[in-house]
């Protein structure tokens, strides 16, 4: 009887750890968990992955991934949680399965890349959407927060040489009403990350 319970205790115990070094491999930093599925678009061309609402407004988040191929992709998705990680994100879809993204080339991931935006605001909604749908070519080069590649220097509002991570964000009065944008960026080996107003 002592063996069988110092067996179960030490199975437990390897379990705990085996759980443990899974979720260091890509440590969480915020989630957003939905009881239902949400729609949303993932759309990729070349050099970019972008995954926002099917029918998003200027609150909505919008992820724009950067990475070195040519991403032909245009699919709708249902989600139920998106977590961003320390060195990505992990987008988990209805059917239990995932799709991760990764600014580290030694992390596993569905996609590798360099960069990993976030964006929020009327502004930045505009260069998304179209119609209040997705659009199928969006304005990933006008992302005011991104990561430069060494040497290149470049003036920055936040962030700047050495720096990982940065984000601004910009508030303003349109017709009566207050306006936010934000942005922020994450940055893998190689670049740095630049905040632009």
């Amino acid at each position: 009887m002592k063996q069988a319970l110092f067996l179960l205790a030490a199975c437990s115990s390897m379990l705990w750890c085996a759980c443990q070094n899974e979720t260091d491999v890509h440590p969480a930093t915020t989630s957003s968990v939905n009881i239902a599925p949400s729609s949303y678009r993932l759309i990729g061309g070349n050099s970019y992955l972008v995954l926002l609402k099917e029918s998003g407004n200027a609150e909505d988040l919008i992820y724009v991934f950067r990475n070195q191929s040519n991403n032909s992709v245009n699919q709708i998705i249902q989600v139920l949680a998106i977590t961003e990680l320390q060195d990505g994100l992990d987008v988990l879809k209805a059917d239990g399965s995932h799709i991760v993204l990764a600014t580290r080339t030694d992390l596993p991931a569905h996609y590798h890349g360099y960069s990993l935006a976030k964006l929020s605001g009327s502004v930045n909604q505009a260069r998304f959407y179209e119609h209040g749908f997705p659009k199928s070519n969006p304005d990933v080069d006008a992302v005011k927060c991104a990561c430069k590649t060494l040497p290149q220097k470049e003036s920055c509002d936040s962030g700047g040489m050495g720096a990982t991570d940065c984000s601004v964000e910009v508030s303003g009065t349109v017709a009566g009403s207050g306006v936010t944008e934000r942005c922020s960026v994450k940055c893998g080996e190689g670049t740095y990350a630049c905040c632009k107003k």
